[in-house]
């Protein structure tokens, strides 16, 4: 578990929720500051209009996720 309070600002988020997340039968849910759970489309979500990137009616959801990733971890790294 991490301390921070927004899943996009943490490093598992990043590295690793995502990939878990594809995997079958495996869910993944983030806790947040205030103890409610977000599952981790809901954050995916969250990181794509963060970006601005949810309006793109051109490039598909998989790669614009892709790119909100790398956006994100410059941002962080």
């Amino acid at each position: 578990m991490c301390s921070e309070g927004d899943p996009l600002h943490c490093h598992r988020f990043l590295l690793i929720s995502r990939h878990l997340n594809d995997l079958p039968d495996v869910g993944v849910w983030h806790i947040r500051h205030d103890g409610t759970l977000e599952g981790h489309t809901q954050a995916e979500n969250r990181l794509l209009a963060l970006h601005r990137m949810s309006d793109d009616l051109l490039t598909s959801r998989e790669d614009q996720v892709a790119e909100a990733y790398v956006r994100q971890e410059r941002k962080l790294g």
